[in-house]
C-alpha cells in the first residue's frame, strides 16, 4: 500500500465527519441542479462542472457552501492541490469563525492524502479556539497528525486533553500507540536476509505465501537445472546458460520480499490507525 493510498483512505473515514458538518446556505439554480445532478447520478465530473459553473457565472463567490462542495469533489476525484486551493479561499473570504474552522479541516485532509503531515499540523494548529467543541477539535487534528508523523508523544499528549477522552479512554490509546511503536521497528530488509537464506522464506514470513512458493519453486527448479547441466555437459555450460537465470530470479525474489514485508508493515499499521480512530470515535459519541 502506497502512502498516498494511506493518506486516501485515512482521509475518507474523516470526510464521513466532515461533509454532515458543512453548513447550509442559500442555493441558485446552478447549485440545485448540480446537487440533484450528484445526488442522482453520482457523477463527480459532471456535478463539479455545474458546481463551478454556479460559481463563476451565478455571482455566487461568497456563498462558503458552493466552495465546499467544489473543494470536496475535488478532494473525491484526488486533485488534492485543487482542493486545497478552495479551502484557501473559503477560509481567506469568510470571516467566520466555524466557516474558517471548517475550511482549515478540508486543508488538513487534504494535506494528510497528499502524505504531507507536516503542513496538516499546522494547519491544525492555526484552528480557532472559541468554545468546548472546537477545541476538541483541534487538540484532535493536532493529535492525529501528530501519531501520522510518528510523534507518539505529542500525540497522546494533546489526546489527554481532549475533554471526552476519560482515562480509561487514553489507555486504550496508550495502548493503540505501543502497538505501532512496535510496528514501526520492524525492519523490512530482514525479509532480504530470510529469502537469501531460503528462496520465498522472506516472503512466507509476512504471509504472502503465493509469492514465497513460486519464488521457492522457480529458485529450485533453476538450480535443479544447474546441476544436471554441470553433470551431463559441463560446470561451465551451466553457469552460461542457467546462472543468468538463477541470478536473475533471486534478486527478484528479494526485491519482492522486501516489498511484501513493506506492505505488510504499512496495512498493520494501519490497522492500528483505523482501531485508535475508532476509539476516539466511541468515546465522542458515547458522550453525546
Amino acid at each position: 500500500m502506497t502512502r498516498l493510498s494511506k493518506g486516501f483512505w485515512l482521509c475518507n473515514m474523516l470526510l464521513l465527519i466532515f461533509l454532515t458538518t458543512t453548513p447550509t446556505k442559500g442555493q441558485n439554480n446552478f447549485e440545485d441542479f448540480a446537487d440533484q445532478l450528484h445526488a442522482e447520478t453520482n457523477d463527480i465530473d459532471f456535478a463539479l462542472k455545474e458546481y463551478l459553473r454556479a460559481y463563476y457565472f451565478s455571482n455566487a463567490s461568497d456563498n462558503d457552501t458552493l466552495i465546499t462542495k467544489i473543494a470536496q469533489l475535488y478532494f473525491l476525484k484526488g486533485n488534492y492541490d485543487k482542493a486545497l486551493q478552495y479551502y484557501d479561499l473559503k477560509y481567506f473570504q469568510s470571516k467566520d469563525f466555524n466557516v474558517k474552522n471548517l475550511a482549515l479541516e478540508g486543508k488538513i485532509l487534504s494535506n494528510i492524502a497528499k502524505n504531507n503531515p507536516n503542513q496538516a499540523l499546522i494547519n491544525a494548529h492555526q484552528m480557532t479556539v472559541f468554545d468546548t467543541s472546537s477545541l476538541d477539535t483541534k487538540y484532535f487534528y493536532i493529535s492525529f497528525c501528530s501519531l501520522l508523523r510518528k510523534d507518539y508523544k505529542s500525540s497522546l499528549s494533546n489526546l489527554k486533553l481532549i475533554s471526552y477522552v476519560t482515562s480509561s479512554t487514553a489507555k486504550k490509546l496508550e495502548n493503540v500507540i505501543g502497538k505501532i511503536t512496535k510496528i514501526d521497528q520492524k525492519n523490512p530488509n530482514y525479509a532480504i536476509f530470510w529469502s537469501a537464506f531460503l528462496p520465498g522464506l522472506g516472503q512466507t514470513i509476512y504471509r504472502d505465501y503465493k509469492d514465497g512458493f513460486k519464488s521457492f519453486a522457480l529458485i529450485s527448479g533453476l538450480a535443479i537445472l544447474f546441476f544436471e547441466i554441470s553433470n551431463k555437459i559441463s560446470f561451465a555450460d551451466a553457469i552460461l546458460s542457467v546462472g543468468p537465470w538463477i541470478t536473475r530470479y533471486e534478486i527478484g525474489g528479494l526485491v519482492n520480499a522486501k516489498k511484501t514485508a513493506i506492505k505488510s508493515i504499512d496495512i498493520k499499521r494501519n490497522e492500528e490507525i483505523i482501531q485508535f480512530i475508532s476509539i476516539i470515535q466511541s468515546a465522542k459519541f458515547s458522550k453525546i
